[in-house]
């Protein structure tokens, strides 16, 4: 396994995660490759014990689009809690990425208020090439883009011959 796209750049402020708040940020592949697993750099808030759910859709104009083609799931105890955010490793269901489709990781979790997870990201000067952070406040069903954000990310996964 390797790593193909990410971001990693200093993390000055965060995004919270609880229903019906969801986050994505959309990416795009420059290598054919199998996705097998994607980091985030998350903590959640005290005295919670949310579920991460990750997902990933196709995102052509930077709105999610389509159906899940891949997710899975991390169990709270796997999640750091405030103030130690850290690379939370979720391993998803395998799914092959084309290179020059725009995809997008959605992060949401089922607790409603309560069980509040935080993703980093660098706000209004970040600079990953090939994507942006997007926000739902409607558990997904209508997003809101900001080109200038973008979420810590990594996606892993096994390089597939085209």
């Amino acid at each position: 396994e390797q790593k193909f796209e990410f971001y990693d750049h200093p993390r000055p402020t965060y995004s919270n995660i609880y229903e019906p708040n969801q986050s994505g940020q959309t990416f795009t592949p420059t290598q054919r490759h199998l996705l097998t697993k994607v980091y985030t750099f998350i903590h959640r808030t005290s005295d919670s014990y949310p579920t991460l759910n990750v997902k990933i859709r196709e995102a052509p104009d930077d709105t999610p689009t389509g159906p899940v083609l891949s997710s899975g799931s991390t169990p709270w105890a796997h999640i750091p809690v405030s103030p130690d955010e850290d690379w939370v490793e979720t391993e998803i269901s395998e799914f092959v990425l084309e290179p020059g489709t725009k995809y997008v990781i959605i992060a949401h979790t089922s607790f409603v208020g309560q069980g509040i997870i935080r993703w980093w990201r660098r706000s209004r000067d970040a600079d990953y090439p090939r994507g942006i952070r997007i926000y739902s406040r409607d558990s997904g069903n209508t997003w809101s883009k900001f080109p200038l954000d973008d979420f810590l990310f990594q996606e892993w996964g096994i390089p597939r011959e085209n």
